[in-house]
Protein backbone atom coordinates (compact mmCIF):
# COMPACT_ATOMS: atom_id res chain seq x y z
CA UNK A 1 0.00 0.00 0.00
CA UNK A 2 2.79 2.56 0.62
CA UNK A 3 3.81 2.32 -3.03
CA UNK A 4 0.27 3.11 -4.19
CA UNK A 5 0.08 6.12 -1.89
CA UNK A 6 3.44 7.46 -3.11
CA UNK A 7 2.13 7.33 -6.68
CA UNK A 8 -0.72 9.69 -5.71
CA UNK A 9 1.16 12.89 -5.11
CA UNK A 10 -0.42 16.33 -5.00
CA UNK A 11 0.94 17.33 -8.39
CA UNK A 12 -0.72 14.55 -10.37
CA UNK A 13 -4.04 14.64 -8.52
CA UNK A 14 -4.20 18.29 -7.67
CA UNK A 15 -5.44 20.13 -4.65
CA UNK A 16 -9.03 20.71 -3.70
CA UNK A 17 -10.51 23.88 -2.37
CA UNK A 18 -14.08 24.53 -1.32
CA UNK A 19 -13.59 28.23 -0.58
CA UNK A 20 -14.97 29.65 -3.81
CA UNK A 21 -17.70 28.80 -6.27
CA UNK A 22 -15.17 28.41 -9.09
CA UNK A 23 -13.14 25.90 -7.08
CA UNK A 24 -16.22 23.80 -6.35
CA UNK A 25 -17.30 23.98 -9.99
CA UNK A 26 -13.87 22.73 -11.11
CA UNK A 27 -14.26 19.72 -8.81
CA UNK A 28 -17.63 18.95 -10.39
CA UNK A 29 -16.08 18.56 -13.85
CA UNK A 30 -15.44 14.95 -14.93
CA UNK A 31 -11.68 15.13 -14.38
CA UNK A 32 -12.16 16.84 -11.03
CA UNK A 33 -14.66 14.18 -9.92
CA UNK A 34 -12.26 11.40 -10.92
CA UNK A 35 -9.44 13.00 -8.95
CA UNK A 36 -11.72 13.59 -5.97
CA UNK A 37 -12.90 9.97 -6.11
CA UNK A 38 -9.29 8.75 -6.19
CA UNK A 39 -8.38 10.81 -3.14
CA UNK A 40 -11.41 9.66 -1.16
CA UNK A 41 -10.80 6.00 -2.06
CA UNK A 42 -7.17 6.31 -0.94
CA UNK A 43 -8.24 7.85 2.37
CA UNK A 44 -10.82 5.10 2.97
CA UNK A 45 -8.25 2.39 2.23
CA UNK A 46 -5.78 4.04 4.60
CA UNK A 47 -8.40 4.24 7.35
CA UNK A 48 -9.35 0.57 6.86
CA UNK A 49 -5.71 -0.54 7.01
CA UNK A 50 -5.16 1.48 10.18
CA UNK A 51 -8.26 0.03 11.86
CA UNK A 52 -7.27 -3.51 10.87
CA UNK A 53 -3.79 -3.10 12.35
CA UNK A 54 -5.14 -1.66 15.60
CA UNK A 55 -7.68 -4.48 15.91
CA UNK A 56 -5.02 -7.10 15.20
CA UNK A 57 -2.71 -5.61 17.82
CA UNK A 58 -5.57 -5.58 20.32
CA UNK A 59 -6.43 -9.24 19.70
CA UNK A 60 -2.77 -10.24 19.95
CA UNK A 61 -2.54 -8.38 23.26
CA UNK A 62 -5.60 -10.20 24.61
CA UNK A 63 -4.15 -13.59 23.68
CA UNK A 64 -0.76 -12.74 25.13
CA UNK A 65 -2.35 -11.57 28.39
CA UNK A 66 -4.48 -14.73 28.59
CA UNK A 67 -1.35 -16.87 28.18
CA UNK A 68 0.59 -14.87 30.78
CA UNK A 69 3.06 -13.56 28.22
CA UNK A 70 4.41 -10.03 28.12
CA UNK A 71 5.09 -7.86 25.11
CA UNK A 72 8.76 -7.25 24.37
CA UNK A 73 9.85 -4.76 21.69
CA UNK A 74 13.12 -6.65 21.19
CA UNK A 75 11.30 -9.72 19.90
CA UNK A 76 12.76 -12.11 22.46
Amino acid sequence: MPLAIHELDEVSIGRFSFRSREAVMSILKPTGMENFRTVVMSQVNHKNALLASVQQAHVCGIHMKANGESFNMEGT
